[in-house]
């Protein structure tokens, strides 16, 4: 449980732990495949067993990082699946600060199912009007607007990964996101902690 993370922008996520999320779908194999653009690339095969192998090549050039789920799925079964892991990310990695990108690839098929570009910037798509402020140090951002049904209604986030969201939050009838790397969620994962990062982010979403 330690990072390497932590004072990076060109990185998201922290311990790990939700990395292990990919197994919830029984994928056969998950390769991970990763480099840092210095000429050293990693392969990670992992099996459903938590057996592990790691493999290293040289002369890569891109930086970034592929994750890819091999699973036995029915042809019937494609579409939703595909429906379901893009909701998934849309919904945790709307905001990410690194560039997602989702392909689904069937075999025997000259074309991807989906090849789709999943991270945007942070705002409100369904607020009738919204503006985006940022903290005077830059590292906070809130993006504040009016719904249409004057709902109460925000979402907390770290280097654009979600935390949690909330309603009837008591700051009037508006819609919030706000991020910050500061941000942490509870242990158990279903809440942000209510600590100074937390009081911060809520006077910038209170001023804006």
């Amino acid at each position: 449980f330690r990072s390497s993370k932590e004072e990076r922008d060109d990185a998201i996520g922290k311990f790990g732990i939700g990395f292990v999320s990919v197994f919830a779908v029984e994928p056969e194999l998950v390769v991970v495949d990763t480099s840092t653009g210095d000429g050293a690339r990693f392969t990670l095969h992992l099996h459903p067993d938590q057996s592990w192998d790691l493999f290293r090549t040289e002369g890569a050039k891109a930086k970034g990082t592929t994750v890819t789920l091999h699973l036995a799925l029915a042809k019937q079964e494609h579409a939703g699946f595909v429906d379901r892991s893009a909701a998934a990310l849309r919904r945790w990695c709307r905001h990410a600060r690194v560039p997602i990108q989702l392909v689904a690839i069937a075999d025997g098929s000259p074309d991807p199912l989906r090849d789709e570009r999943v991270d945007t910037e942070l705002g409100l798509d369904d607020a009738l009007v919204s503006v985006v402020a940022r903290s005077a140090d830059g590292l906070t951002e809130v993006a504040a607007g009016i719904g249409a049904q004057s709902e109460s209604r925000g979402a907390f986030y770290n280097q654009g990964l979600l935390l949690a969201e909330v309603k009837d939050h008591g700051h009037g009838a508006v819609l919030f996101k706000v991020s910050d790397k500061r941000l942490e969620h509870t242990l158990s994962r279903d809440d942000v902690r209510r600590d100074a990062s937390y009081q911060r982010a809520v006077e910038l979403v209170e001023r804006t």
